[in-house]
């Protein structure tokens, strides 16, 4: 990753070089916004199935829901939006994440997809914090407590 230090230096200097603060934030914002893992958390994790793509890839999660990455090129292979999920699985004595589609996906598409990682708990947090519908491993003790009035 160091051969980004000059790329980046030479963007600082051609796009924010007399300007605000704010006018540079705002530049740097419009040209990252554009690519396809802008505000997505990267995990690496094991696909335990079997496809073409090998099985060391990248999960990433976002507001929008997950996207399978290639580790090479950080190519994007599939994206399920959350609304498209019906369930997401921590097993809770290993390091497995099992995600299971919606029936109505295209064909194309396997149903369910297991990953073994070491960051589980992350990235259950995460997808939660996204979408809590999905966070049926969470026990009724772990899940976010809600303030009623007037305690």
């Amino acid at each position: 990753m160091s051969f980004l230090v000059p790329i980046i230096a030479q963007a600082h200097h051609q796009y924010g070089a007399n300007r605000t603060e704010l006018t540079a934030k705002a530049l740097y914002l419009s040209c990252v916004m554009q690519y396809p893992l802008y505000g997505t958390t990267m995990f690496p994790v094991t696909y335990r199935g079997y496809w073409s793509y090998g099985n060391a890839l990248t999960l990433g999660v976002n507001c929008d829901g997950i996207m399978l990455i290639k580790n090479d090129d950080k190519f994007v292979l599939n994206e399920f939006r959350y609304q498209e999920i019906e369930s997401i699985l921590l097993d809770p004595s290993d390091s497995f994440i099992t995600i299971t589609l919606q029936r109505h996906l295209n064909d194309n598409n396997h149903k369910c997809y297991v990953f073994e990682t070491a960051q589980k708990n992350e990235i259950g947090s995460l997808i939660a914090s996204y979408c809590p519908s999905l966070a049926g491993w969470l026990t009724e003790s772990e899940a976010p407590q809600k303030k009623v009035k007037g305690q």
